[in-house]
């Protein structure tokens, strides 16, 4: 339970403040124990000064390889893959449907062009 420092000031109960004070030791444990992993951890993933130099130096070596190899690909004219067919797109057969035909008849007013007023060309 955490208390406002202004109540803390105002406390008489020196019960009170001695469990607030060793709440607040048990806390700063904690943090200290939280800290000391999280220096551990970024100890191990920084490395030592030349190990990190090494590493960076071969992350570099292998770039710059990726790079030439990509610009004599493109010298030689690699051919690139050939794309795929899109999947899941396009008419899906659908042997199990019914094929119904059916036909559609216009009422009068309907067969007229609203544009030009033009019939039917039958």
């Amino acid at each position: 339970m955490a208390i406002a420092e202004a109540d803390i000031e105002r406390e008489q109960d020196v019960e009170e403040l001695r469990r607030i004070a060793l709440a607040q030791h048990a806390q700063i444990q904690q943090l200290i124990r939280q800290l000391q992993r999280k220096c551990d951890t970024l100890s191990f993933y920084t490395g030592n000064k030349d190990e990190l130099q090494q590493t960076l130096a071969l992350i570099e070596g292998l770039t710059k390889q990726a790079d030439q190899l990509a610009e004599k690909a493109k010298k030689v004219g690699v051919p690139k893959p050939p794309k795929k067919p899109a999947e899941g797109s396009g008419p899906t057969p659908q042997p199990r449907l019914p094929h119904l035909p059916e036909r559609f008849e216009l009422d009068t007013a309907d067969r007229v062009c609203p544009s030009c007023g033009g019939g039917p060309s039958r």
